[in-house]
């Protein structure tokens, strides 16, 4: 439908403009800038947008809020002080803020009230990338609200070889400055509610059917890539220590038979190793050593994995790790 046709009054928001542009390096750094426009309609609208949260990873990088203002009726334009913005651990984590780096800067908005456009801008640094040399990202365009024009742009090194997904809309490219540059436009005009989208997607998520990104980007060529970095990772942390090997022997004193030896094994990893979501920078994805793990007796799931490799290694029996989605469930 055409967008003067619609009737958008009863929206509590009209997302006029929605922008971000995504700058990587082939060093594995990037930037991710971003720019809003919205019109606030109701009371629910200003409940929604009267804090702003940038979420972001301290470990690996920063988040600068550039610009936040309302612009009244009258024309009349109210800035929001920078000064007032918190610095908190973000709300997922907030009951074990030891365990992340996940942060959040919350800006309260000065001023603003139903009729009023509200604009905002920030930019995302990572400066210490996961991979070094490597980078990928993934976006998903707005469809729980009414969006007049959104815009994706993502410029990757001329030189570099990259994977790219769009699931919906197809980019256009061009070439700058020894750069290739992609470029989604887009817009919502039917907005669905973040309930409804979970009631429409819970039959596919109960069976990992879940649809990915709209839009993937990857400098990793293949999985065997993929693999091969995750296996550098986990190279020595696998490795079983004298107090490893110790506890596996503990665990398999009279067992001839490796199935019986692997039961026994995984019963101790499985239910004696606390599982705690640990998400600190590299240690998204390298796991703790295996004598670490053990005398903690707590980790994530790679570090799960890596002490019940150790343990089956000092009693003769290969283990290897297996990478999937963490939005698939096997039902």
């Amino acid at each position: 439908k055409d967008v003067a046709s619609q009737d958008f009054s009863k929206e509590g928001t009209v997302i006029e403009q929605w922008e971000t542009k995504v700058v990587f390096q082939s060093d594995g750094t990037y930037t991710v800038e971003f720019r809003a426009r919205l019109r606030i309609q109701t009371e629910a609208g200003v409940s929604q947008y009267s804090v702003l949260r940038f979420p972001y990873q301290a470990s690996v990088g920063r988040v600068e809020v550039q610009d936040v203002r309302v612009t009244k009726s009258s024309g009349s334009v109210v800035a929001t002080p920078l000064d007032s913005i918190q610095d908190v651990t973000s709300e997922i984590y907030r009951d074990a803020p030891l365990y992340s780096d996940l942060r959040e800067k919350h800006v309260p908005v000065k001023g603003l009230e139903p009729g009023d456009t509200l604009e905002y801008s920030a930019r995302w640094l990572i400066e210490k990338p996961l991979a070094a040399g490597q980078f990928w990202y993934g976006y998903q365009f707005i469809e729980s609200a009414i969006v007049l024009d959104e815009q994706l742009e993502i410029s990757v090194p001329h030189e570099r070889e990259i994977k790219l997904k769009s699931q919906k809309i197809q980019p256009t490219t061009r070439e700058e400055n020894s750069r290739r540059i992609y470029t989604w436009k887009t817009s919502n005009l039917e907005s669905v509610s973040a309930e409804e989208q979970k009631k429409a997607r819970s039959y596919d998520a109960n069976r990992g059917l879940l649809p990915p990104p709209d839009v993937l980007i990857s400098s990793f060529r293949t999985w065997e890539e993929v693999g091969r970095w995750y296996d550098s990772l986990q190279q020595g942390k696998i490795q079983p220590s004298p107090e490893v090997k110790a506890k596996a022997e503990e665990l398999t004193k009279g067992l001839v038979d490796d199935d019986a030896k692997l039961r026994a094994i995984y019963n101790y990893v499985s239910l004696h190793s606390r599982y705690v979501a640990i998400s600190f920078g590299i240690g998204r994805y390298q796991p703790h050593a295996a004598a670490e793990i053990l005398g903690n007796q707590y980790g994530d799931c790679k570090d799960k994995h890596t002490l019940l490799a150790a343990l089956l290694s000092a009693v003769g029996i290969r283990a290897y790790p297996a990478l999937i989605n963490n939005q698939t469930v096997v039902v």
